[in-house]
């Protein structure tokens, strides 16, 4: 019906070769189960579960279980960049998966439903929008979301992944299980890149000395620093600071 979009229901038991395109996919589990192989990581979905996928990276559907139906929506490029580019996923984040949903799964039905029984154009463009809204209205509501802010917030403070279960009072286990399975990525691994972020930040608008820069990030050691640094950005802090016309603060 439209290049900038197509729609597809999958029925019992399937699989896909491993592939990868241009788009954003979103996958809703309306009955059964299934698994999305993301870059090799089996992502496990149940009933009621949504997955947002940036397809850019390798995945693969498999449906094992007889009576599954999986309904989903595939958003090209085109489509969703002017509106929705960093509202659905964050740069680099892989996936999030999405439970509990209640009116965005009608929605995305609705859509699909109607994309197959070929309604005009005008009104699948305009509920594919209102479940973009919806999908990024409840992503904003997710558990890994109010994680991320505390993170973004309090970078320069945190010693322990426990500090900030217990500022946020979660489990330390569930905490980091749930930020893992909704974003693709560990806790760990998006701290470190927030630290880096802001580091980079400051070699490139101040002459601050490394030696202090590193604390100021929340960084427990200066070699600990350069090998966060270099493997973010593949340089070292001096060559980054130098490569932005900053002269070495120390």
């Amino acid at each position: 019906m439209d290049s900038l979009f197509s729609c597809y229901v999958w029925h019992g038991i399937y699989e896909m070769v491993p592939h990868r395109h241009a788009s954003v996919e979103l996958n809703f589990v309306e009955r059964g189960s299934a698994v999305y192989l993301v870059d090799e990581v089996p992502v496990f979905l149940k009933r009621g579960d949504l997955l947002v996928l940036d397809t850019t990276h390798v995945h693969q559907l498999r449906i094992t279980q007889r009576g599954t139906v999986l309904v989903g929506m595939e958003l090209h490029d085109t489509f969703r960049r002017p509106l929705y580019e960093g509202e659905l996923l964050e740069p680099g984040e892989a996936y999030r998966v999405l439970s509990g949903l209640r009116l965005l799964p009608a929605v995305l039905r609705d859509v699909v439903d109607g994309y197959y029984s070929q309604e005009p154009l005008d009104y699948i463009r305009d509920g594919s929008a209102y479940l973009l809204q919806l999908t990024a209205r409840a992503l904003q509501d997710s558990l890994a979301h109010r994680i991320k802010q505390y993170l973004i917030a309090h970078y320069a403070d945190i010693r322990t992944l426990a500090d900030v279960a217990d500022a946020l009072h979660l489990s330390k286990s569930h905490m980091q299980r749930v930020f893992r399975q909704e974003t693709g990525m560990p806790m760990g691994a998006y701290l470190s890149r927030i630290r880096m972020q802001n580091a980079a930040y400051l070699l490139r608008t101040s002459t601050l000395p490394i030696g202090e820069l590193y604390e100021q990030v929340g960084v427990g050691s200066r070699q600990a620093f350069y090998g966060m640094f270099v493997k973010q950005y593949g340089v070292s802090p001096q060559a980054y600071r130098l490569q932005n016309g900053i002269q070495e603060g120390e």
